[in-house]
């Protein structure tokens, strides 16, 4: 009687933070998405035209399901060419798993804060003002990296067919791996598990830009060169261009390292 007594107790001290904490984020998260979308249409469209943010999110389910499959078993698929229309334009994501889409990374972010905040909640450790940091720190170090790749892109005189759009939603795609990290430690809290997934999620995302950024920076127009048939040499490309690619996914790993170890463990761990 005394040790049902005990837990019952506890269960009321810890499960009532957890479910306001809980309650509190699913809210956060609807405000979220609705003020998120304003600021994307807003601040994106002072910069691109509509019709061509539109194209980032022309998107269906079983776009996202496919490429959310893509995004975390990348290691058994082979074609990894964008499509184009007959006129030169590439077709919409929801036609092409392998076309870039905002669309992903934008529900991905939102559900890693709101994951975050859970997890925070769970340990004892939430705070409202946690979720604005999180969220403020996830976009901050992903606006840096942008940064740092254009800047890049430019010093070392790399041609690709990325444009400032394609980069920001292939960087984002690592946040599908953060949430997979974060879901794991939901359901079994444990070191061994937070190193076992963030390995596979870091593969996994080395892999998918490596595959993919090879068409977009090695297979670049030369003599000869076709880019509808998706024949290219690398031989004809410079180390740096080689170089910059492993760059761009060997950062992914790093940067969901120290995010997530700081969530989940209070700080980053080495």
């Amino acid at each position: 009687m005394d040790y049902r007594g005990n837990q019952q107790q506890q269960n009321t001290q810890f499960g009532m933070p957890n479910k306001i904490a809980t309650e509190f984020m699913m809210q956060y998260g609807q405000d979220l998405v609705g003020q998120g979308s304003q600021v994307v249409n807003q601040k994106l469209g002072s910069f691109f035209s509509m019709s061509k943010i539109k194209y980032y999110f022309a998107v269906d389910n079983e776009y996202v399901a496919k490429k959310l499959a893509v995004l975390l078993f990348p290691f058994a698929r082979t074609n990894w060419h964008v499509q184009f229309e007959s006129n030169g334009t590439p077709v919409p994501p929801r036609s092409d798993v392998n076309a870039p889409d905002l669309y992903i990374p934008f529900m991905s972010l939102i559900t890693y804060v709101l994951l975050s905040g859970i997890v925070l909640g769970y340990d004892n450790r939430f705070d409202p003002e946690q979720i604005g940091i999180l969220s403020s720190q996830a976009v901050f170090w992903l606006f840096v990296e942008n940064v740092i790749l254009s800047f890049v892109i430019y010093v070392m005189n790399i041609t690709n067919n990325l444009s400032y759009l394609d980069t920001l939603a292939y960087t984002s795609y690592k946040f599908v791996g953060m949430i997979l990290i974060l879901v794991a430690h939901l359901i079994y809290p444990s070191k061994l598990l937070f190193y076992l997934t963030f390995a596979w999620a870091s593969v996994a995302i080395a892999f998918f830009l490596t595959r993919t950024l090879k068409v977009q920076i090695l297979a670049q127009p030369v003599s000869g060169y076709n880019y509808y048939s998706g024949d290219y040499s690398q031989g004809t490309q410079p180390k740096s261009h080689v170089s910059f690619l492993l760059f761009i996914a060997l950062i992914q790993p790093l940067m969901t390292y120290c995010l997530t170890s700081k969530t989940i463990f209070g700080s980053i761990l080495f």
